[in-house]
């Protein structure tokens, strides 16, 4: 199975109250993707990002490492070091790479990967010399997954995104990157492992091309022990429309709750609400919120809207009691 997804904005919803949805896709039925980022909507996206108080830094010593990114993460959620069964969990899902390529002088590395159910963490490396006032300001004008993965599963028509969860100088003066790709569950899990492709064009500094050029790099995703998913049968929860701001409910089904996302489907006249701010629960009080993810027909009929929205950062499942949308918590246990 060999699908071909490209990153797109096509459709932005910009709130302050629902900023996510900046990153939400238009889905056509097409298999091959040709979806691209308007490079003037970067320098929009980026300054939401400064406002909301989450980008990492725009000076040196980002995380130049995927765990560190984490541990920063939980740090900030709860006030504490992360404990040993969160770091083993992230070790478990977290793969090294090392693939490098050169296009017009510059030499991008894949340095590693986190790897979820349709949900990849990859961790870029960029050389060059840099400002680290405007590191932050970098980033690829587009990008393309190849996925031949080694379930045998048939895909549904492809829905996915891609966003940078930070991009500036680690403390080596090397420009990182932290980009976060979801795809739909029609691919079948990412954790079967396979070959994957990833290629980049055109460095662009805000919304500048910086160098122009495209470089390719293939690796192949280990497999993954099989994670522990909670399910639901359906569950109704709180929503907005975004059509008009009405508050009311929606209901989910197939709910799937795992370590680095949560999955559902929604009939498709539902696709107008959106469910607000899922939010898991853990037995020591801590919250991690969904930040973003990506919604799409998953059925050539266009009759159900689906939808998977990563964590920020894997969860050990054994610890979580419930999880919260809005003001509304359903227990897990």
């Amino acid at each position: 199975m060999k699908e071909r997804y490209r990153e797109t904005f096509d459709e932005v919803h910009a709130s302050e109250r629902l900023r996510e949805e900046v990153r939400n896709m238009k889905v056509t039925e097409q298999n091959v993707r040709r979806l691209r980022m308007p490079a003037a909507l970067v320098a929009a996206l980026v300054l939401l990002v400064v406002l909301a108080g989450t980008v990492a830094a725009v000076t040196a010593g980002v995380p130049g490492t995927i765990r560190e990114w984490f541990t920063r993460e939980w740090t900030a959620l709860s006030g504490e070091a992360m404990p040993q069964e969160q770091l083993s969990l992230i070790q478990e899902l977290t793969q090294p790479v090392g693939v490098s390529d050169t296009n017009s002088g510059m030499t991008v590395t894949l340095d590693s990967v986190t790897v979820g159910q349709n949900m990849l963490w990859v961790l870029l490396k960029v050389s060059g010399t840099y400002e680290a006032e405007e590191a932050w300001l970098y980033h690829f004008a587009d990008a393309e997954m190849d996925l031949d993965l080694e379930s045998n599963a048939v895909s549904a028509p492809g829905i996915w995104s891609m966003d940078y969860a930070y991009q500036g100088l680690a403390e080596d003066g090397t420009l990182t990157m932290l980009a976060r790709f979801c795809v739909d569950a029609g691919m079948g899990s990412l954790q079967e492992g396979g070959q994957v492709t990833l290629r980049l064009d055109d460095l662009m500094c805000s919304d500048t091309v910086a160098l122009r050029g495209e470089w390719t790099i293939p690796f192949r995703l280990e497999p993954v022990e099989d994670q522990e998913i909670l399910t639901l049968e359906e569950l109704t929860v709180p929503a907005v429309d975004l059509d008009t701001g009405e508050q009311g409910t929606v209901t989910l089904y197939d709910v799937r709750i795992s370590a680095t996302e949560l999955q559902f489907v929604r009939a498709a006249e539902d696709q107008r609400w959106r469910e607000l701010f899922p939010t898991l629960v853990l037995e020591d009080g801590t919250q991690v919120c969904s930040t973003g993810g990506t919604s799409g027909f998953l059925d050539e009929a266009h009759t159900q809207w689906g939808s998977v929205f990563y964590w920020q950062l894997p969860v050990d499942m054994d610890h979580v009691t419930s999880i919260r949308f809005r003001d509304e918590v359903f227990s897990l246990r």
